[in-house]
């Protein structure tokens, strides 16, 4: 009995050791990761408590077997240090920490970037002299982020889907879509979007068209966020202005427009289809506008494949 008491007493403290530890390692960004990487099972609520942050719920660094790696993001201006956390666990954690006039560094705030095993990867963009940290998770389809990195908090100030592709059945449009986003040092963010429109059958994949837009945000005095202007001009330099939620159900794969939405998108494409000769791509076209429901588009096209 003795020996177990004396056994779990050396436990305990060796587990307020680490904690101490911990607390002292996390005044500094290079400290925090000498530690993360050589400690696989720390208390991350430890760590939440000595940035004096809100807890968040993260797996043991060490749940699977890899433990938690780590990368220093130095950016000398504004002088700062985002530490990265990576590991086999749910979320890629950024945590950035400010270096004083003092020659201490003060937290910043900490950012868990959501991956699910699946590829993930950040960089340092520069705007008029401006850092902006942009972080991209690939999931169905490649989310990018800004954090602008002159600022004191550490929250995203845009994000957008730079590229996906979803793949649908026979009687359904597919997708793939491919952005390029522009900031300037004006504050504002120009969005180019170029969406591809696809059918498919057991034969091939089919090019039905596409279209391009783009969209200007800009930012707000409020939140330091940028916000979608309200004025979009898209297909083409005479198109039409798009809402807000029409642009971006473009890049939304979970719902995003319906089959009869798209079809606007790209209508005269599709009337040259129907128009011309007998092929795979006018066959599923056939199909296609048989099992879509009833609009005046609809309809146009299913005059010209009689």
């Amino acid at each position: 009995m003795v020996r177990c008491i004396t056994l779990l007493i050396l436990l305990a403290g060796a587990v307020r050791a680490q904690e101490s530890d911990l607390t002292r390692a996390a005044q500094n960004p290079f400290d925090l990761a000498r530690f993360i990487d050589s400690h696989p099972h720390f208390d991350w609520n430890e760590l939440w408590k000595a940035l004096q942050t809100e807890p968040m719920q993260i797996p043991d660094c060490d749940f699977m077997g890899q433990g938690c790696w780590t990368e220093l993001i130095q950016v000398l201006d504004p002088d700062q240090v985002i530490l990265l956390v990576q590991g086999d666990v749910w979320s890629d954690i950024y945590i950035r920490f400010l270096h004083e006039k003092n020659g201490g560094w003060k937290f910043s705030g900490v950012y868990p970037a959501s991956i699910r095993f699946t590829e993930r990867r950040h960089e340092i963009d520069r705007v008029g002299g401006k850092p902006f940290l942009v972080v991209s998770i690939d999931v169905n389809s490649r989310y990018a982020e800004w954090f602008d990195l002159t600022v004191p908090g550490f929250e995203p100030v845009f994000g957008f889907t730079m590229e996906g592709y979803l793949s649908l059945f026979t009687f359904d449009i597919s997708r793939k879509v491919f952005a390029t986003v522009l900031l300037d040092n004006r504050n504002q963010i120009s969005v180019m979007l170029d969406v591809r429109f696809l059918g498919a059958d057991g034969n091939a994949e089919y090019d039905l068209g596409r279209t391009f837009a783009n969209a200007k945000y800009n930012r707000t005095t409020e939140t330091g966020k940028f916000q979608f202007r309200g004025t979009f001009t898209g297909f083409g330099e005479h198109g039409p202005s798009l809402s807000e939620s029409a642009f971006n159900a473009l890049t939304d794969f979970e719902s995003g427009p319906t089959n009869e939405e798209m079809v606007r998108y790209i209508l005269p494409n599709l009337k040259e289809i129907a128009r011309g000769k007998e092929n795979g791509r006018r066959k599923w076209l056939r199909d296609f506008v048989m099992h879509a429901k009833s609009t005046p588009e609809i309809r146009e096209l299913k005059a010209l494949l009689q």
